[in-house]
């Protein structure tokens, strides 16, 4: 019975001992419970307060850039301030050297205001001479001013009338043309002027290296004069010197050289003598350039000649150069100007166009105009012929016809202005005048009547104007003529090379 109340009492203590466990351990998952529910409140607090670390990062950062520029918007602004200060200092004083300036400027105005009503008042002299006595000599500029006017063409008789109108028309001075120098004194004047122009030309000759000369002669009244230009440098083209020849031949012209050159050295300023100073000035030509005649090219071999033979005189220590640098001091440089070559191509191809043409008589018969009665003798030959092929002769009749300062008389320019405006609003007459001195006047008419021949043709074609002279009459009938045109157009053709 005891044994049954004591284990009954073990087992109640045990009962009690498990509830009371129980019941701790239900007091502790509900610690547990709340303790998570703790740590999940706290983690989503450390949640949001990581966020509000992360936003309040950013804002430091924007701020801190904001700050930054604001402090570099003030460093700048301190800056400018310093500069505009300096800057306004600087033009306050610009500003006191400007009064300053304006008052010397309207002291010099009044000055000038004075002078202006004492010469209007009193009509002040020009100084036109050295002195006050009316024979003393003129001033240079006056000297100059007629210089001037001689390279305007004005002639020596008008110059004094020139300079008079100009002073008392333009300047209001009171000059009297018995004040001014006669036309005697204004020849002297183009003499002294010749020797101004050769005292340039020394003196560049003598600062140059290598320097260029042009030669060539041309004759006047069966007169020969041969002209020397000198090219000193880049733009600098000088005349040295025009003299009459006897006969114009290589020998001549190198002796006319030599002539030049030492009436150039008596100008010079040089200690030495005027012919050895010749030959250095000789010495300094170095390029010619002529035209391709025989007689140019021996003269450029006399020169080369001459030359080679007075360079050990003019040129110090030749003895010890070397025998390269001799030859190249000894070589000369010689152009020939292609317009020249030109010129003959012009004249041989007219008399290349006669050989084809009196084929084509031979084979066709009479050429355009040659077949009209009215051109012919009573044997029936052409007479209207100038010695030059029948090619040229419908160039030069068109051009005489219907271009500018043409046949008064005869010829239609205002007719064919006039067909060529209705045919169209801006076409205009491509026609040259025909002058026969001219080197290029073949090609160059050849290309308006090339490019004017059916005008010219539907002109009379249509009836806008009538053949109703002679020389209209050829124009029509060379014009109309099948041969001349691709022969025509073949100088054309030329004319563009």
């Amino acid at each position: 019975m005891r044994r049954k109340e004591k284990n009954l009492k073990q087992r109640e203590e045990k009962l009690r001992l498990e509830e009371k466990e129980k019941k701790k351990a239900r007091n502790l998952s509900r610690k547990l419970t709340r303790r998570d529910t703790e740590i999940k409140k706290l983690k989503e607090e450390l949640s949001g307060l990581g966020e509000n670390a992360v936003q309040l990062g950013e804002r430091l950062s924007k701020e801190t850039l904001k700050k930054e520029k604001l402090r570099k918007q003030v460093a700048y602004h301190r800056t400018r301030k310093s500069v505009q200060q300096e800057s306004i200092s600087a033009m306050k004083k610009d500003m006191q050297d400007l009064k300053k300036a304006n008052a010397q400027l309207e002291s010099q105005l009044q000055h000038a205001e004075l002078e202006l009503e004492l010469a209007l008042s009193n009509r002040h002299q020009i100084a036109l001479r050295e002195g006050s006595h009316p024979s003393s000599a003129y001033t240079n500029r006056v000297r100059h001013c007629i210089m001037k006017l001689y390279s305007h063409e004005v002639s020596s008789h008008n110059v004094s009338q020139v300079i008079h109108d100009v002073l008392t028309t333009l300047c209001q001075y009171d000059v009297s043309i018995d004040d001014l120098p006669g036309e005697t004194f204004c020849q002297q004047i183009r003499q002294e002027s010749g020797v101004v122009s050769r005292c340039q030309v020394v003196q560049e000759m003598e600062d140059c290296a290598d320097a260029t000369l042009h030669s060539d002669a041309t004759s006047h009244d069966q007169v020969k004069y041969t002209g020397y230009q000198l090219t000193t440098g880049q733009g600098q083209h000088r005349t040295a010197g025009i003299i009459k020849m006897s006969s114009g031949q290589s020998s001549e012209q190198l002796e006319g050289l030599n002539f030049v050159l030492r009436k150039l050295a008596m100008l010079s300023k040089s200690a030495d003598d005027c012919t050895q100073h010749s030959k250095k000035l000789l010495s300094k030509i170095k390029n010619t350039m002529g035209d391709g005649a025989a007689s140019q090219k021996r003269f450029n071999e006399l020169l080369e000649a001459y030359r080679e033979e007075i360079l050990p005189d003019v040129v110090e220590n030749w003895e010890e150069l070397d025998a390269e640098v001799k030859e190249s001091m000894c070589t000369m440089n010689h152009m020939y100007c292609q317009l020249h070559a030109l010129v003959g191509f012009a004249t041989y191809a007219d008399e290349a166009l006669q050989s084809l043409e009196n084929i084509w008589r031979e084979t066709s018969g009479k050429l355009g105009v040659e077949k009209l009665r009215e051109f012919q003798n009573k044997d029936g030959e052409y007479i209207w012929g100038k010695g030059d092929s029948a090619t040229q002769r419908l160039i030069r009749t068109v051009c005489n016809s219907m271009a500018p300062r043409g046949n008064q008389q005869a010829g239609c320019m205002g007719e064919f202005s006039t067909y060529l405006s209705l045919k169209g609003s801006k076409r205009t007459s491509l026609l040259k005048p025909f002058k026969g001195n001219r080197f290029n006047i073949l090609f160059e008419c050849a290309a308006g009547v090339y490019h004017h021949r059916k005008d010219i043709q539907n002109m009379f074609g249509e009836g806008h104007h009538k053949a109703g002279n002679r020389l209209l009459r050829a124009v029509l009938a060379d014009i109309s003529s099948p041969h001349f045109r691709p022969v025509v157009g073949l100088l054309v053709s030329y004319t563009a090379m």
